[in-house]
């Protein structure tokens, strides 16, 4: 189902799509789509390369599911389960990524994500997969008014971090230090996680059932620590 251009679109019943490369809803141009019903999707990548995706929510429009429910599983590394480049909001929601997908990708500058006030999403990240990803620039935002609930199976990744700045500053026995690498101290964690979440971070909660992981963009630089977050 998709809102284009000016275009507003409804969903008050009940929406399933089964088939590889499918797509619940989409809003686009500077569309609104309202759904206070139940989008199922279910799906991996197709035989043309094309992923699944459970809604989506193009630049400058609105995808509103805070008074709906969305269940997305979706598997291969072309598939997400949420995906905004403008303004995406969830309400109830189970959203399972496996095999090199996406639970909840924000997309870089214009790109938000927020799980609205008094819901809940449970995220469930496979092998392979990552629950959070911001965007190449690392610029897409979530703001969790509800509450995320994430278990990380064996072999998923939780955060993919970028960032802010690069510097060959200061000496790391066993690094070349001539090069530029990515801070990766407590304070640009603490920062990363700040400005990503909009400061809700702390309204996510995550089961690891496995190690903590987050992967840097840019060759990381540091005398590690074991940092707790």
């Amino acid at each position: 189902m998709v809102a284009d251009g000016t275009g507003t679109g409804t969903n008050a019943g009940k929406i399933t799509a089964t088939s590889d490369g499918s797509i619940g809803t989409i809003s686009r141009g500077t569309g609104t789509m309202t759904n206070t019903g139940i989008i199922t999707v279910t799906g991996g990548n197709s035989a043309n390369n094309k992923g699944t995706v459970g809604v989506i929510a193009g630049a400058g429009s609105t995808n509103d599911n805070s008074g709906g429910t969305v269940v997305a599983t979706v598997n291969g590394d072309k598939s997400i389960g949420a995906y905004s480049a403008g303004t995406l909001k969830l309400g109830t929601s189970t959203i399972t990524a496996n095999n090199g997908a996406i639970n909840y990708f924000s997309d870089d500058t214009s790109g938000n994500i927020e799980i609205a006030s008094g819901k809940t999403s449970t995220a469930i990240t496979g092998d392979k997969s990552l629950l959070f990803y911001t965007g190449g620039n690392g610029t897409g935002r979530f703001n969790v008014a509800g509450t995320l609930n994430a278990t990380i199976q064996n072999g998923g990744t939780a955060f993919y971090y970028t960032p802010g700045t690069t510097t060959s500053n200061g000496s790391v026995t066993g690094y070349n230090n001539s090069l530029n690498y990515g801070n990766f101290g407590t304070s640009d964690i603490s920062g990363y996680f700040a400005t990503t979440f909009n400061g809700t971070a702390g309204k996510c909660s995550l089961d690891n059932e496995s190690s903590f992981k987050i992967i840097c963009r840019f060759k990381c630089k540091n005398e590690f620590k074991w940092y707790e977050y």
